[in-house]
């Protein structure tokens, strides 16, 4: 239960911003894992076409796996943080999920950045800032 003193300290209200971050997370990773799976040759034409000069082309499919691994375990990773702190208030896999989502997205960020899609990767960094902000509110 809750005291008072949690919630004036910003401990119930840090939380709740977490849990919304979890909840971009679920969304943002789960169902870019989905379109991963079931489009996957449409999103290997359109990588290629993004990367045709650049020196990743050839290693595209690998690449899109791993990233697709990297997106499944922070989607799971995610759900069974939320999880674990409700039953055991353990913060320890949200935090895993908030660095692996972190892992993730600067992997974009740099994907972007080879394909001097400067754009994309402003974009990215708008997904970046919530990762931050969730690590800085467990510290």
């Amino acid at each position: 239960m809750n005291t008072v003193n949690d919630i004036f300290n910003g401990t119930v209200m840090n939380m709740n911003a977490i849990f919304c971050i979890l909840l971009l997370n679920m969304v943002t990773f789960g169902f870019s894992a989905y379109e991963k799976v079931n489009e996957r040759e449409t999103t290997l034409e359109w990588l290629r076409a993004r990367y045709k000069s650049s020196w990743i082309l050839n290693n595209l499919p690998l690449i899109l796996q791993l990233i697709l691994i990297m997106e499944i375990i922070v989607c799971l990773s995610t759900i069974t943080g939320f999880f674990s702190y409700l039953l055991y208030d353990s913060t320890f896999l949200i935090e895993i999920s908030l660095w692996g989502a972190l892992f993730c997205l600067i992997i974009l960020l740099t994907g972007q950045r080879l394909a001097r899609d400067y754009e994309g990767a402003r974009n990215i960094v708008i997904y970046l800032i919530p990762e931050i902000l969730g690590l800085y509110f467990l510290s």
